[in-house]
């Protein structure tokens, strides 16, 4: 098997194999040579911008892995952000329900006490599952191996940035929809 791969290797002109030391090398030269040879520009170019995503990528899951392993609190600076804003809307809203629930008699609301009602319970119910999922993002003071820990809670917050970004518009479209409940019962 190692002489096959050997050989298609050899004959593409990229690598090879050195057979006194029984290692493998990669020639920039002959990858120049073999990548110019065996494709057209923008494929070449397809495959440049590729191995440039990758690399970003890759230094961008390292510097939030360093980010979490030096934090004080285990986070990343923009989901302790995210947190925080997230507890003062949940804060705000369950204070909002309170002031609701004692200015109103019993048994007697509006429709448009109803539907304050409803959007407070959507924004509790959404900032929890932000809370929650900016939860599972963060490492423990005392993790026994708390540097890979953080480079795989760094990876686990890229994959889910797109998730927090929609949990995060969820409770910005809730917290415009309250701000205009709240000034319209106002008038």
């Amino acid at each position: 098997m190692r002489n096959f791969v050997s050989y298609y290797l050899a004959l593409i002109g990229t690598v090879s194999c050195d057979s006194d030391r029984q290692y493998w090398c990669l020639r920039w030269n002959d990858l120049g040579r073999a990548v110019g040879d065996m494709m057209d520009p923008f494929s070449a170019l397809s495959v440049a911008a590729n191995i440039v995503q990758f690399v970003v990528y890759g230094i961008n899951i390292v510097s939030k892995g360093h980010q979490l392993y030096k934090s004080a609190d285990g986070s990343l600076i923009e989901n302790a952000e995210l947190e925080e804003a997230t507890a003062r809307l949940r804060q705000l809203t369950r204070a909002f329900q309170e002031s609701l629930y004692q200015s109103l008699p019993r048994g007697s609301s509006d429709q448009g006490d109803q539907a304050l009602q409803k959007i407070c319970d959507k924004c509790a119910a959404v900032s929890q599952e932000m809370m929650e999922k900016l939860e599972k993002l963060k490492v423990s003071k005392n993790q026994p191996h708390k540097k890979w820990k953080s480079l795989r809670q760094a990876l686990k917050s890229v994959w889910s940035k797109d998730k927090i970004e929609e949990i995060a518009e969820r409770l910005e479209s809730l917290r415009m929809e309250l701000d205009s409940h709240v000034l319209m019962s106002i008038r």
